[in-house]
């Protein structure tokens, strides 16, 4: 299922992303001048007012209606007029792209002004404005103005060149400068309330040594950037609109040339240059950048040797067309007419190679109007979001056993990385189109990266491989339930046959899903599905099965009843119950214990105290117990409930606190023989010769008390 529309390439190239908004639908160049593409050829206006040498630009709404445009002066408004606290942007006229106008990012009919030029100290300096169409009944207004974002500096710390390209989202921007005699790129993120940086990147050549001038330039799907520079520098990049960054240096220059002006064809394929006045011949060239030696394509497209016509700058206009300006470099006074001073150069077909590309020198006539080097600076505004990767895992297919497979997805495409969840029946799940055997219905996700990019790079797509066994399943039993304690590797399932494979799910716990018994280590209690494919014959044969695990930790600790010893009197007692064989006792702490490991450990203490059992079995089962062990005064008849008559002087009589003098006293055994008696005991009973166990005990004092009770005999 191809669940992506995706933009074919010949629209792009026949329908070029500028054609969706005309921003750049009027330009003010040179002495006054306005040009306007409404119409076919572009129609040639008087604006009354700018003067535009080198830096500038120019902003139309949606609808290609002029919005305003920007000197080194001043903002001016559509009416003409210097916009609303739009006067003294104190730019500098010889500064090449000291000028640049971009919209703000979720502000609509807001827009950031650049400026690379002058402080109020006359010292240079870079920063922005912000202009609000909304201002002076929509003829606009500058709200914030010249908020310095470089510190003032000396003349030539940055070269002339200035450029935004759109952040892959499509909303934030990049504003992009050169610093001088460096190799050294700036980098600014722009969004609607933050101005980020500045980031660097040294890479490519040195710019600005001893020519600081040159344009810098996007393409325009963004995804190269060039430099060119007087000092014979022509740098070409590729840029990654999510990162900023630069990668892929390509050196065309030749170190020696005066370059200034470059553009970019429509589609990227061609590049071209044009020199600058301190050479004796005028040039403008053109590069094949998708040749396979882009630098040793080359071809010299117009040369002059007039050495009063400056090549200036150029913009590749909304019909598709590049222009280029030109200066006439003279003593001729400025009102008098020239072709030079009055004519712009047009390459017609900017994407074609060589002298197909048409181009016409001094064609395009503006007189009686006057033109510089200038160009507007003008960055592709309708440069959109990029688009993910196309991600088609292909139509749903259906297969009928192990033994028939389903080719799955598309071709691969260089750049792209693939991966396909689950991967269970796939012949691999890092390619384009694996095959698909899955053994039951599975919808596998296709999931498309682009390596090229750092966002906007990824995509998904699903397709659904039905499952038709060809044969019914056959019984299974996959062996018993289990139980056991948390942690306890208890093996589960059924003796393996070499022809089936198995798969287990979940596999939570198991140490091996495809073992035909596998061990299940757990913390809670789960069911397992045994699923068995028997694949003796061409089709398989399935059968499923499940095992019940019961995880419980069974409370083995008995610590036995709270108990009371008296103070003062040497005597013990036993805590705890008879022993679980195999189990391992602990007490804590072990502080008035004769064996803090023993099930039974004997007591002796002189005050309060809570001791706490923790029993373990078979390593994995633990439990805890606790009893509280009171020591206080005794003036009642007290009798221990427990003795250990083992000769070691310790706990060997069975000894009765505040015993009445002339006290009648019997001792029975389990089966209610009479092992003891005495008319007038005298705490003297030691059963050496008893085997271990409860006996039964009774107690009648002159006074006519009868008491009766249990003691333990402790070996």
């Amino acid at each position: 299922m191809f669940i992506h529309k995706w933009i074919n390439l010949l629209s792009f190239f026949l329908f070029p992303l500028f054609s969706f908004s005309q921003y750049n639908n009027n330009w003010c160049i040179g002495d006054s001048v306005r040009l306007s593409f409404s119409t076919s050829p572009p129609s040639a206006f008087f604006t009354n007012q700018s003067s535009h040498k080198e830096p500038g630009t120019t902003v139309s709404d949606d609808s290609g209606n002029l919005l305003f445009y920007v000197d080194h002066e001043a903002v001016y408004n559509r009416k003409n007029d210097i916009m609303l606290n739009g006067d003294s942007i104190m730019g500098s006229a010889t500064i090449t792209q000291g000028i640049l106008a971009i919209p703000r990012p979720h502000h609509s009919n807001q827009y950031y002004l650049f400026n690379y030029g002058y402080c109020e100290n006359r010292t240079y300096c870079f920063n922005y404005s912000i202009i609000d169409m909304e201002l002076d009944n929509g003829f606009g207004g500058i709200t914030l103005k010249r908020k310095i974002i470089i510190n003032p500096h000396a003349y030539g710390k940055y070269t002339e060149k200035l450029q935004a390209i759109k952040h892959g989202n499509g909303e934030d921007w990049w504003v992009i400068m050169h610093e001088q005699d460096s190799d050294r790129f700036l980098r600014f993120f722009i969004d609607s309330t933050l101005i980020q940086g500045p980031s660097w990147q040294s890479i490519g050549n040195r710019h600005g040594t001893g020519s600081n001038y040159g344009q810098l330039i996007a393409s325009q799907d963004g995804k190269k950037l060039a430099a060119v520079s007087g000092n014979g520098m022509i740098d070409v990049f590729d840029f990654d609109r999510c990162s900023g960054k630069l990668s892929n240096h390509l050196y065309l220059g030749d170190g020696t040339s005066s370059f200034y002006g470059c553009s970019f064809s429509p589609s990227g394929r061609f590049f071209y240059v044009s020199n600058w006045a301190y050479d004796s011949t005028r040039i403008i060239i053109q590069f094949d950048l998708w040749s396979p030696s882009p630098k040793f394509s080359q071809k010299e497209i117009w040369n002059s040797t007039n050495l009063i016509d400056w090549t200036g700058q150029h913009l590749l206009g909304p019909d598709g067309k590049i222009y280029i300006s030109h200066m006439l470099f003279s003593s001729l006074p400025i009102h008098i007419p020239s072709i030079i001073r009055q004519k712009l150069t047009v390459i017609q077909n900017p994407d074609s190679l060589g002298i197909v590309c048409d181009i016409r020198p001094h064609s395009f006539d503006v007189s009686p109007f006057r033109t510089f080097v200038h160009l507007p600076n003008l960055p592709n505004f309708n440069l959109g979001p990029l688009l993910p990767p196309p991600a088609n895992a292909g139509p749903n297919r259906t297969t009928t056993c192990v033994a028939d497979s389903a080719l799955l997805g598309t071709p691969a495409q260089a750049g792209y990385l693939y991966a396909w969840q689950p991967a269970a029946g796939l012949s691999d799940p890092n390619i384009a189109q694996p095959k698909a055997s899955p053994g039951q219905t599975t919808t596998y996700i296709l999931t498309v990266i682009d390596t090229s990019r750092s966002c906007e790079n990824v995509s998904t797509d699903t397709v659904i491989v039905t499952y038709e066994p060809a044969i019914s399943s056959f019984s299974l039993d996959a062996g018993p339930d289990r139980s056991g304690c948390p942690g306890e590797g208890l093996r589960i399932g059924l003796e393996e046959n070499p022809n089936w494979h198995y798969q287990w799910q979940p596999e939570t716990g198991l140490d091996d899903p495809q073992k035909a018994r596998p061990r299940a280590r757990l913390q809670s209690s789960q069911r397992y599905i045994l699923r068995v494919t028997d694949r003796t014959e061409l089709c398989e044969k399935i059968a499923y099965d499940t095992v019940d695990v019961q995880i419980e930790n069974p409370q083995y600790a008995e610590a036995g009843p709270d108990m009371l010893l008296c103070e003062g009197i040497e005597m013990a007692d036993t805590i705890g119950v008879r022993p679980i064989p195999g189990a391992v006792y602990s007490w804590f702490p072990a502080f008035g214990l004769d064996d803090p490991e023993a099930a039974q450990p004997m007591v002796r203490l002189q005050q309060p105290q809570l001791y706490r059992l923790q029993v373990t079995v078979d390593t994995f089962c633990v439990s805890w117990d606790s009893v509280f062990v009171q020591v206080e005064p005794c003036t009642k008849i007290f009798a221990p409930s427990a003795i250990s008559p083992n000769g070691d002087g310790i706990n060997d009589v069975f000894i009765i606190t505040n015993l009445p003098p002339g006290s009648s006293f019997q001792v029975w055994n389990r089966w209610g023989n009479r092992v003891y008696q005495s008319d007038s005991y005298g705490n003297d009973w030691q059963p050496n010769q008893l085997p271990e166990g409860v006996y039964v005990w009774r107690l009648r004092t002159q006074a006519g008390e009868d008491l009766r009770g249990t003691v333990t005999v402790i070996r």
